[in-house]
């Protein structure tokens, strides 16, 4: 940690010290309108570019460094996953492991509810506190889909048929299109980051070939969704599991545990931090 703080006073003092000599390098330039224009806003890029380097933390994710805003608040939505179902370490899986990626100078609020469908997030997004929490947040990461598929499987469990997921998810698709959009309005600042499913099934059911299709289905319907929109964004994780998905469960064959909410974590931090860094450039 030492290294990445003198990392960070270099990084620091190399800015301030581009933003004192260049102005004084073009002093000397020709002084016309234009030219003044430009060190205007040199200027005040560079003004910029030193209070964010001021206000962030340097932090290494898979042996490379990254800055992130001090206090970054992150509010996660959504069913068991987001809850952190199946992590036999109890660290509330990929949101206490993202936690752990960002040394913890991070404010999380999990609102992870295990068993909760769209309909149901649409109501919880309506209440008060985390009504409150979502005002305050910097970006927000959501699961949410798995139970309202998982309900069409329970329903028609002795009778399945492929076209009852489809109108489900046309369902689905309506309501997960409110949810952003009713975010949005709470805090139009934040990012949401919706995070896809895996296909737990595929594996232990190879016959049953209508299962990939379906989980396939639903994650490209909610890609869908997300593209519509200038403030969401789509996170895959079912690649992460296409081999060897046994290895990733909890006992009940269907949760990650501590390995599987690992590679959904180190998935999650490749996505927020292309956003994130854009705000530290460097040139």
């Amino acid at each position: 940690m030492d290294v990445i703080i003198l990392l960070k006073k270099i990084i620091l003092f190399i800015s301030v010290l581009s933003f004192v000599i260049s102005p004084l390098n073009n002093v000397n330039s020709e002084k016309n309108n234009e030219n003044e224009q430009i060190l205007i806003e040199q200027r005040h890029k560079q003004s910029i570019q030193i209070d964010k380097l001021k206000n962030a933390f340097l932090t290494e994710i898979n042996n490379e460094l990254y800055f992130f805003p001090k206090n970054l608040n992150i509010v996660t939505l959504g069913d068991s996953i987001t809850e952190g179902v199946g992590d036999e370490s109890k660290n509330a899986g990929y949101v206490g492991l993202i936690e752990d990626f960002l040394d913890h100078e991070v404010i999380v609020d999990n609102r992870g509810i295990a068993g909760y469908r769209s309909d149901q997030l649409l109501e919880l997004i309506d209440e008060p506190d985390v009504e409150k929490s979502l005002s305050e947040s910097d970006l927000v990461l959501m699961t949410i889909g798995a139970n309202d598929l998982m309900k069409v499987f329970k329903r028609d469990l002795t009778n399945l048929k492929i076209e009852p997921f489809f109108d489900e998810l046309n369902e689905f698709e309506e309501r997960l299109n409110k949810i952003f959009t009713k975010i949005h309005q709470i805090n139009p600042q934040a990012n949401i980051y919706l995070i896809g499913f895996y296909d737990p099934f595929s594996e232990f059911f190879p016959e049953v070939e209508e299962l990939s299709d379906i989980s396939s289905s639903w994650n490209a319907g909610s890609a869908m969704i997300t593209k519509k929109h200038d403030y969401t964004y789509y996170i895959p994780t079912s690649d992460l599991f296409e081999k060897g998905i046994a290895q990733y469960l909890a006992a009940d064959n269907f949760h990650p545990n501590k390995k599987g909410y690992t590679k959904i974590a180190s998935e999650i931090i490749e996505h927020i931090k292309t956003g994130v860094e854009d705000a530290y450039e460097t040139n």
